[in-house]
This record gives structure tokens, C-alpha cells and sequence, in this order.
């Protein structure tokens, strides 16, 4: 505060703007603070792995708690990884290039204050943003299931074992290779919808309700601007195909009234019927990637989902009516 005026004396000086601190004295505090969250956040776990670690060297395996700690770590950092480079790939690609027409700013009323925004460094920042986050998250769910990855790795295959009758896959398999699969599957599952999801948000700034004078699918369509979107749900597809495929092992998995595992209806209607799906899915993915290259039309996004569709219904009636006048009637010999 400025020295009280005395009169006769010289006059207070007050320094306007006042000077702020400089950005290295600023970035003091800031970094202290991050030191103090980290410090919080891991310091249980740090302890805990400690004490497990004067554990398993107490037993003399301190090599099965490094090969555990590393396994998890590396599940984490991978997934993490590749999470982030994924989705800021796929981000990077879908933004549109020009939003000349939504101007370099915008503004927005809230609570009747105007607010002014600039679009493009939001967006810009965004995609990193959501990126790391969607990779943090990612690496530290699938970090808990790094025994499923363990046996995955050191699991044996089993093929010296009887295969079952159904699928004729060896017991390792079951045990070992196609819970990582699931995994697998549905990571990329995840990823699949935040591009979809991505893609569909920058076809409607584009040329959605915020562009001035343009509707919302007719101009986009006629200019082709759903390639982005032909080609994320392109991918998704080849996912849901690669699922569709995988969920036929777990129809061993089912329980009935009479038995678990297949029935008569599951051998000869479910199982080849979701093998077609699964085809037609990439059937599906191809004419989404065809739109991509070609014009990028919105009918033809459309129209890529239409054979999974019809062969996943046409399945489930064929199934219905053999499990009720086929099977029903004569269960126990079916």
C-alpha cells in the first residue's frame, strides 16, 4: 500500500497496471502444488507396494513381485500410449481444416451476459486434451486386468489337450487367449466410438445447424464431407465384426433349463448365424471405407449397416422358431 500523504511532502505514486510476478516466481508455487498432488494420490500405493515387496522377498520370491509390478506397469504405459496416439491421430484427421464459416470467434449468452469464445484454439485444444485424458483412463482400467494379460503371455496353448467338439479350439485357449481377446475387442470398441463420436461432431459444426444457410445433411452429403464419418464408422464396424465373432465362444458358456453349453438351436442357427453377421459387419466396413475414398455420401453410411442388420434379424427369427416348434416339442432328443 502506498505511504500515507503527508502535506507538504511528496505525493503517493501508484503503479498502474501493477506489475505481476514473474513467470518463473509463478511457476514455483504451481509446480510445489503438483509435487504435494502427486505426493498425495501415490503415496498409499507406494507404501503398499513396499510392504508387498519385504513380503515376497520374506518368502523368497521378489522376482514374481518385479515381474507382476512390471507386467502392470507396462499395460499402463502401453495402453496409455497407444490410447493417446490413436485418438490424437484420428482427431487431428477428422478436424475439418476451414471454419472460415463459423468465424474466428463466437458468442454465446449465459444468463444474459454475453460471452466470447474463439472456436479454433478450442478445438485445437481439445483433441490433445480428450486424448490424455481417454489414454489415462484406458492404461489405469486395463492395469487392473494385467492378470488376464499375465496368463495371456505365459499361458500355455494346451493343444495336447482334447479340443471341444463345438468350435474345435483347445482348453488353453478358453483359459488363456480369449479373455485378452475380449479385452482387446472392447478397447478397441471404446476407441472406435470416441472417433465415431469425434467424426459426427465435426461434420455438424461444418455443416450442421451453426454453419449460416446450410443444412444439416443435404450440403454436407452433396459436398462430401461425411468421409470422416464414413471412414470412423468404417472402423467401428470391422470392431463390432471382430466382437460379433468372439461372442460365439461364450454360447459354451450358457445355461439352460435342461444342460449348459450349445444346444440344438445354438449349433445349428446361432452360431453360423452370428458367423454371418460378423461377415457381413465387414461387408459393412468396406462400403463405409468405399464412401470414404469416393464422394462421402450419408446414405451410404447409412446403407453399410444395412446387411449386419438383416442378417442379425434374420437370425433371430430363425432361432426363435426353432427353438419353439423345433427343439420345444422334443427337447431332450434334440
Amino acid at each position: 500500500m502506498p505511504d500515507r500523504f503527508e502535506p507538504g511532502g511528496e505525493p503517493p505514486t501508484i503503479e498502474w497496471p501493477p506489475r505481476r510476478p514473474s513467470r518463473r516466481s509463478r511457476r514455483i508455487p504451481l509446480f510445489v502444488a503438483l509435487i504435494l498432488l502427486l505426493f498425495f494420490f501415490t503415496s498409499g500405493t507406494t507404501i503398499s507396494l513396499y510392504v508387498d515387496s519385504l513380503w515376497f522377498t520374506s518368502l523368497g520370491y521378489l522376482r514374481v513381485f518385479w515381474t507382476a509390478l512390471d507386467l502392470r506397469a507396462g499395460v499402463f504405459i502401453g495402453f496409455a500410449l497407444v490410447t493417446f496416439a490413436i485418438l490424437y491421430t484420428a482427431f487431428t484427421a477428422l478436424r475439418p481444416r476451414n471454419l472460415a464459416h463459423l468465424g474466428s470467434t463466437n458468442t454465446i449468452l449465459i444468463n444474459g451476459q454475453p460471452l466470447t469464445f474463439n472456436v479454433e484454439p478450442v478445438l485445437k485444444l481439445a483433441a490433445p486434451v480428450i486424448a490424455a485424458v481417454a489414454g489415462l483412463i484406458a492404461g489405469a482400467g486395463l492395469m487392473t486386468e494385467w492378470p488376464t494379460f499375465a496368463l495371456y503371455w505365459f499361458g500355455g496353448p494346451g493343444a495336447g489337450l482334447s479340443p471341444d467338439p463345438t468350435f474345435g479350439r483347445p482348453i488353453g485357449f478358453y483359459l488363456f487367449t480369449l479373455p485378452a481377446w475380449q479385452l482387446l475387442v472392447g478397447w478397441l470398441n471404446v476407441l472406435a466410438l470416441l472417433v465415431v463420436a469425434a467424426a459426427v461432431f465435426y461434420a455438424v459444426i461444418t455443416h450442421g445447424p451453426i454453419a449460416p444457410g446450410r443444412s444439416r445433411f443435404g450440403t454436407a452429403a452433396r459436398g462430401g464431407s461425411w468421409r470422416g464419418v464414413s471412414f470412423a464408422f468404417g472402423a467401428l464396424l470391422l470392431v463390432m465384426a471382430a466382437r460379433v465373432y468372439l461372442s460365439r465362444f461364450d454360447l459354451l458358456y450358457d445355461t439352460h433349463a435342461i444342460f449348459s453349453g450349445v444346444n440344438y438351436t445354438d449349433a445349428h442357427i446361432q452360431i453360423p448365424g452370428l458367423l454371418l453377421v460378423a461377415l457381413a459387419l465387414v461387408l459393412g466396413a468396406l462400403v463405409a471405407f468405399g464412401n470414404a475414398i469416393t464422394r462421402g455420401q450419408l446414405r451410404w453410411v447409412i446403407a453399410a449397416a444395412v446387411p449386419a442388420v438383416v442378417v442379425y434379424a434374420g437370425t433371430a427369427l430363425a432361432a426363435g422358431y426353432v427353438s419353439n416348434f423345433i427343439v420345444k416339442p422334443n427337447e431332450l432328443v434334440r
